[in-house]
C-alpha cells in the first residue's frame, strides 16, 4: 500500500510534489479559452493593467459577476510571469495544493494516517478535480476557504483551539471574498446542524464559538471592500452581484444550465470517479451512524448538505458541489479502509463498464462538434481507464484489493496526464480565438465587435473592443482596410444589407452554441 512505501516524515513533501505535477500539469500549453476562464483572467488583467483593487470591469465595463479575491491572485500572477495562461493560473494550482494539505492534515488528526493518505489519493486521482484546479477561475480559491473553514471549526469543537477559532472565521471571511455569501451560508448550515446534534449541549457549544466576535471579525475581512465598490459604483456592482448573481442564479436557471435535480449527484458520482463506485455504499452506511460525533460523519454531513443545496439551486453546474469533494473522498477512504467488504467485485465491475464509456462518449462528444470531427482519434487517448479497469477487476477476483486499488489510481492518474499534455491542446487549438489569431494578425487590426464576441479575445487583443449596434455602424466600420468585425452566426441575418464585407473565419465555438465571424472589408 501506499502508505507503507512512504514513511510519515516525507509525507509532506511527497503530498505537495504530487499535487503540484498533476494541477500544475501544462498549465502553460492551453490557451485562455473557457468561458468562465477568459472573463475572469480578463477582468483581473484589466485590474492589473490599470492599477484597480477596487472595481472589477470586462472589456473595460464594470462586472458584477463575481467578488475580487481570485483576481488579486491573479494580478499577482501577471506580475510574477507576464500577462499569460501561466499567470492567470498559477495561484489556482498553489490553492489546489493548499486543499490537498489540510485534507490530509485534518483528516489524519482526526481519522488517522491510512484513511488521511488514501482521501488525497482519491482526490488527486480525480480528472475533474484536478481540472478545476488548472482553471483561472473563482472556485479553486472558494474550495480551499470553505475546506478550511469546514476542518477548522470540527477541530476547535475537539480540541478548542484558538488557532482553530481564528482560522475559522478568517476563512468564511475570505471565502466570502473570493465568492460571496455561499462562504457563509453553506458552512454556517452545516455547523447549525451538526452542533444541533450534538443533544443537552447545542446551546454551549454554539456559545463556545463566540459567533458575534467571529461574524464581526468575518466582516472586518470582507466589508470594506463590498462597502467600497458600493461607493465606487454607486451600488451597481451590489445590486448586479446579489441580486442577479445569487439571488436569481440560486432561484433560476442562468445561461442554459438547469436540469433535473439529480444532476448534481450525477456531476459527483462521474467527477469523483474512480472511488465514487464505493461512494454510495459509503453515504448509506455512514448514514446509519449520523448522530455519532467522529469525523466522518461530520464530513457526511458535510457533503449531503452541500450536495443538496445544489440540487434545489435553478442553476446547476458541473463546479457547484466541488467544496464537497474532500469530505466526499474522506468518508468514502474511511469506508473502503474500515467496512468495505474487500472481496465485492460489483463496485470494479461498474468501475469497467463507465470506463469503457468514457472513449466512446468522448469520440462521440468530438464526432458532433463540427470543428473537432477530423480529430476524433484523440478517443483513444481515454482506452488506458478501460484497460486499466479490465486488469483491476482481474486483481479484484483473485482477491487483491489493494493492488487493484492501486491500479484504478494509477490508471486515472496517467490519464490525467495524456488529457493535459496531449489530448486537450489538440482540441483548444481548433477554437475560434486560436484560429482567428492564426488567421489574422489582430492586434495590429482595428477590431470591433457587432453584438456578442468571445470572451477570450479581449485577453488577448488586452484592449478594449468597441461594440457596434447597427448594420449602419458596421457598413461604415468596414471603410477602414484594416477593420475587423467579431460577431456569431445568429446575427448574421443582421447584416445582410451591409455589402462591403466578406468572412474572413467562421468557426463554432468548441461545446458553446455560438459560431463565431470575423468580418473584413471586402476585396
Amino acid at each position: 500500500m501506499f502508505d507503507r512505501e512512504i514513511q510519515p516524515k516525507h509525507i509532506y513533501p511527497a503530498i505537495i510534489v504530487f499535487a503540484l505535477l498533476i494541477f500544475g500539469a501544462n498549465i502553460w500549453g492551453s490557451s485562455i479559452y473557457i468561458l468562465d476562464e477568459a472573463k475572469n483572467s480578463g477582468c483581473a488583467r484589466e485590474m492589473f493593467e490599470k492599477g484597480e483593487w477596487v472595481v472589477p470591469t470586462f472589456n473595460y465595463e464594470l462586472r458584477t459577476d463575481k467578488p475580487p479575491l481570485h483576481y488579486f491572485f491573479m494580478k499577482a500572477g501577471y506580475a510574477a510571469f507576464g500577462v499569460n495562461p501561466f499567470g492567470a493560473r498559477f495561484f489556482s494550482v498553489i490553492f489546489g495544493v493548499l486543499t490537498i494539505l489540510i485534507t490530509f492534515f485534518y483528516t489524519r488528526k482526526f481519522l488517522g494516517y491510512n484513511t488521511a493518505v488514501w482521501s488525497v489519493i482519491a482526490l488527486l486521482a480525480s480528472l475533474h478535480f484536478a481540472l478545476e484546479f488548472h482553471l483561472a477561475v473563482p472556485d479553486p480559491y472558494l474550495i480551499f476557504f470553505m475546506t478550511l473553514a469546514f476542518m477548522a471549526f470540527y477541530d476547535f469543537y475537539k480540541t478548542r483551539s484558538r488557532v482553530s477559532w481564528w482560522l475559522l472565521y478568517l476563512a468564511a471571511g475570505l471565502g466570502t471574498l473570493a465568492k460571496g455569501p455561499v462562504a457563509i451560508a453553506l458552512p454556517g448550515l452545516v455547523f447549525l446542524i451538526f452542533l444541533l446534534l450534538r443533544r443537552g449541549q447545542q446551546w454551549e457549544l454554539i456559545k463556545s464559538y463566540q459567533p458575534i466576535p467571529g461574524a464581526l471579525l468575518v466582516l472586518l475581512i470582507a466589508a470594506p471592500w463590498y462597502y467600497f465598490v458600493g461607493q465606487a459604483t454607486d451600488g451597481e456592482w451590489l445590486r448586479g452581484f446579489f441580486l442577479e448573481h445569487n439571488i436569481n442564479r440560486f432561484a433560476d436557471a442562468k445561461e442554459g444550465h438547469g436540469g433535473l435535480f439529480l444532476i448534481i449527484p450525477a456531476f459527483v458520482l462521474f467527477g469523483m470517479l474512480p472511488f465514487s463506485v464505493f461512494m454510495i455504499q459509503a453515504l448509506f452506511r455512514n448514514s446509519k451512524v449520523f448522530r455519532n460525533d467522529d469525523f466522518a460523519t461530520y464530513s457526511f454531513i458535510i457533503a449531503v448538505i452541500i450536495i443538496g443545496f445544489f440540487m434545489v439551486s435553478g442553476t446547476k453546474l458541473p463546479n457547484y458541489a466541488m467544496p464537497a469533494y474532500p469530505f466526499l473522498a474522506v468518508v468514502t477512504m474511511y469506508y473502503i479502509l474500515k467496512q468495505a467488504n474487500h472481496s465485492a467485485k460489483y463496485p470494479f465491475v461498474i468501475h469497467l463498464v463507465v470506463a469503457a464509456l468514457i472513449p466512446v462518449l468522448a469520440y462521440v462528444a468530438l464526432m458532433i462538434e463540427p470543428s473537432l470531427e477530423h480529430i476524433t482519434y484523440l478517443a483513444w487517448g481515454f482506452v488506458t481507464l478501460p484497460v486499466g479497469g479490465a486488469i483491476a477487476l482481474i486483481m479484484q477476483y483473485k482477491k487483491r484489493f489493494f493492488p487493484a486499488i492501486r491500479v484504478l489510481t494509477g490508471t486515472w492518474i496517467v490519464t490525467a496526464f495524456v488529457f493535459f499534455f496531449a489530448l486537450f491542446p489538440v482540441i483548444d487549438k481548433q477554437n475560434p480565438v486560436s484560429m482567428a489569431f492564426s488567421k489574422v494578425d489582430l492586434k495590429e487590426k482595428n477590431v470591433a465587435y457587432y453584438r456578442k464576441f468571445n470572451p477570450a479575445f479581449s485577453f488577448y487583443l488586452q484592449r478594449k473592443i468597441p461594440e457596434l449596434k447597427t448594420a449602419k455602424e458596421v457598413r461604415d466600420f468596414l471603410q477602414d482596410g484594416d477593420a475587423v468585425v467579431i460577431t456569431v452566426k445568429r446575427k448574421l441575418d443582421e447584416l445582410e444589407s451591409v455589402k462591403n464585407k466578406q468572412e474572413k473565419l467562421r468557426q463554432k465555438d468548441l461545446f458553446e452554441r455560438p459560431t463565431t465571424i470575423l468580418l473584413v472589408p471586402e476585396k
